[in-house]
């Protein structure tokens, strides 16, 4: 038939994107939609911050961001947003990969929405400390290319954190 069918949202599954852990869904109702982000409420909520010399001990030498971004610090391995530079108590950390993988995204979305969120570039042991905080019970923030199980807990997903719809023109 030859038919083309206009694009339509993706749905759930094959989304990337920020996501928080199930228990932290179950603590924090608001934790999967971006204002709660803005203010201090993350940070009050108890949600992992950066910590520069834990994120050394796990990662080593390695570098990770490399040139790959200007926004990405070495041999910290960090993005911070002018407003974190000036209050990191206030701020949170996102478990990140690499810079390459959604480059410049999160790092506009944080500014353009006045977000307390740094990135943290983790390399390949993200996943790993992912379950890791998963296991002891931390609310962490972290990106993923899909709301994957290993990370949920029976009978409960994650929570992708959902961000204001993109518009072409006026809206």
């Amino acid at each position: 038939r030859n038919l083309v069918s206009p694009f339509k949202p993706l749905g759930w599954v094959g989304r990337e994107g920020l996501y928080v852990l199930p228990h932290t869904l179950d603590a924090h109702a608001f934790a999967s939609f971006y204002r709660f982000y803005v203010g201090d409420g993350a940070s009050l909520a108890g949600f992992e911050r950066p910590n520069i010399t834990a994120r050394r001990e796990l990662v080593g030498d390695r570098v990770i961001c490399g040139k790959v971004s200007p926004n990405c610090s070495e041999p910290e391995g960090y993005y911070f947003s002018p407003k974190c530079l000036q209050n990191p108590q206030d701020c949170v950390e996102a478990i990140m990969v690499s810079p390459r993988w959604a480059m410049g995204i999160y790092e506009q979305l944080i500014l353009n929405l006045d977000l307390n969120i740094v990135l943290a570039y983790y390399g390949d042991v993200a996943h790993d400390l992912v379950l890791q905080r998963r296991r002891e019970g931390k609310h962490t923030l972290y990106y993923d290319s899909f709301p994957s199980r290993k990370y949920a807990v029976e009978g409960k997903r994650t929570g992708r954190i959902s961000f204001p719809v993109h518009y072409e023109g006026c809206s």
